[in-house]
């Protein structure tokens, strides 16, 4: 009788963790937020959640949660700006956050305060969120503190970057409205490194949490990167629109 052919080894394109994310199989003593472990989150995601006894440390966790927070109420002065250069009006805007696009002592104290409720909104509500696109990728009972802090650090990788630049601009231009003038190429930086966090969110799921791999490149990296996309996409017409006026 004939021996059975060896089956050539299969590699699958997004491969699983090999040990359940329940039972991990070290624990990095470094920060999460050091220069190594953010090296990980940005270049080795799939190794970085694969230690979530790391990322489970609150100093680190409850840090990051704010200056994602400080990121999105920067995105918001951002959304009005744009709003109102559409409109023609850009000198029609709330006084506290005029004060703010002219002085960067403003600017600061209105983010740091903005930050905080920013803050707490985005854990419960896109924590929330977060975990409901596990459940639609077949995710078991997933668990909603794990959840929240895969969503927390794999949103650090669009947000990190932009509270750095907007640091930067503090030393370059005299007034947040300034830089807002003047910069181009980091906004469109900016834009490719929240394509980049799409696939981080992906690699961070499907490594915390046993998914369907089909649902799960859906719900955490086509549909979100399309938006993303989409969005630009907007974004490179309104800026064209507001140049030829």
């Amino acid at each position: 009788m004939e021996a059975p052919r060896p089956q050539p080894a299969y590699k699958p394109l997004f491969p699983a963790p090999e040990l359940p994310p329940e039972l991990p199989r070290f624990s990095d003593p470094s920060s999460p937020l050091s220069l190594r472990g953010l090296f990980q989150l940005f270049v080795r995601p799939r190794a970085f959640f694969s230690d979530m006894e790391r990322l489970a440390r609150k100093p680190e966790l409850l840090l990051l949660t704010y200056l994602i927070g400080i990121a999105y109420a920067m995105d918001k002065v951002d959304q009005h700006l744009l709003k109102t250069y559409i409109a023609g009006k850009p000198q029609q805007t709330i006084s506290y956050v005029l004060d703010a696009l002219e002085s960067w002592t403003a600017y600061w104290g209105l983010m740091l305060v903005g930050g905080l409720s920013s803050a707490l909104f985005l854990w419960l509500v896109m924590g929330w969120f977060y975990r409901k696109r596990l459940e639609w990728s077949e995710a078991d009972k997933p668990d909603p503190a794990r959840a929240r802090q895969v969503w927390t650090y794999q949103s650090a990788v669009d947000a990190l970057p932009a509270v750095l630049v907007t640091l930067t601009h503090t030393v370059v231009y005299p007034s947040y409205l300034d830089a807002w003038e003047g910069e181009t190429v980091t906004t469109w930086i900016l834009i490719g490194l929240n394509l980049w966090g799409c696939w981080v969110s992906y690699v961070g799921a499907t490594t915390a949490f046993v998914l369907d791999r089909g649902r799960a490149l859906f719900w955490f990296l086509l549909l979100p990167a399309g938006v993303l996309v989409l969005a630009s996409g907007v974004l490179t017409a309104l800026i064209s629109q507001m140049g030829a006026r």
